[in-house]
């Protein structure tokens, strides 16, 4: 898992870098993020919950092919990051798997300090480090855990260390919740009062595409010209072709499009947009395992 782990950290210090000043700070109000594709919860502080999404592919040692979903979102001089990584271990081997996992880890950087703990009710282990970005020092908190055949890495970081024991470390990994039903439904008003999401149940790629046309228009203004807006649709219509050699391409597409449509709605304009952009990469991925069923 060394690659992946490798991988997992030069994404996290590439997120913090680029805004190193301020913070959550004190009257934060967070709000939640949850992966349907990997069946988790987090709480962020408002403006960190557009999670960016990448996937990794990779060979372990023992030569199984793996793929890590990367969630990653960071707010000025704080990071927050999740990397989930189906895979089979046998129970005798879960402690084993975790600590080759942090010990990739902390060979990126200066080990402050090792631990366990305990991650959505499994025994997990910590890390707190150090590695240096562009002459500066980052810090990172960290939790290994294997929580139904994913492995979890929850890393938080900031440019400050004092900041690993503040209220929103504090908040983020406490509020990590491993849920199948609750991550399923929307984090949007409907959803706080215990209803599933519906807003992508019977929507074609077509509506789709001129959801994400209007939106666009609706954020630029002016200068998004016809030509733009034909662009766009052309564009985002052609997703069809990655799924039309399948007979399942149908149910793939339903898939793709319920998944976004479900988790951006509530959302308009320039947020819509983001929110569509961190989603697709997971978006895929079902439609993916749609066609695979």
């Amino acid at each position: 898992m060394k690659r992946i782990i490798s991988v997992v950290v030069c994404f996290a210090v590439a997120a913090l870098v680029s805004g190193c000043s301020g913070g959550a700070g004190k009257g934060t109000q967070y709000e939640k993020y949850s992966s349907m594709a990997h069946k988790f919860s987090v709480e962020v502080p408002k403006g960190a919950e557009n999670f960016e999404v990448e996937t990794r592919d990779a060979v372990t040692s023992g030569g199984n092919a793996v793929t890590t979903t990367l969630y990653s979102s960071s707010l000025k001089d704080i990071m927050f990051m999740v990397a989930a990584t189906p895979v089979n271990i046998v129970s005798d081997n879960v402690k084993e798997s975790l600590e080759k996992g942090r010990d990739a880890v902390a060979n990126n950087g200066e080990v402050i300090s090792k631990g366990e703990s305990t991650l959505a009710g499994q025994p997990a282990l910590t890390l707190v480090y150090k590695t240096q970005s562009q002459g500066m020092d980052v810090y990172y908190s960290g939790v290994f855990a294997y929580v139904e055949g994913t492995q979890f890495q929850v890393l938080f970081g900031s440019t400050d260390q004092k900041k690993l024991e503040g209220a929103d470390a504090k908040r983020f990994f406490e509020s990590f919740k491993y849920d199948p039903e609750a991550a399923a439904q929307k984090e949007a008003p409907a959803a706080a009062e215990g209803k599933k999401s519906s807003a992508g149940k019977g929507q074609t790629l077509e509506s789709l595409c001129n959801k994400l046309t209007l939106e666009t228009k609706n954020t630029v203004g002016a200068a998004y010209t016809s030509e733009l807006e034909n662009q766009t649709r052309t564009s985002c219509l052609s997703a069809a072709d990655a799924y039309k050699s399948s007979p399942k391409a149908d149910a793939a597409i339903s898939v793709f499009v319920g998944y976004i449509m479900d988790a951006c709605d509530g959302k308009s304009g320039q947020d819509w947009i983001a929110c569509y952009s961190s989603q697709a990469a997971a978006a895929g991925q079902a439609a993916a395992n749609e066609m695979m069923k």
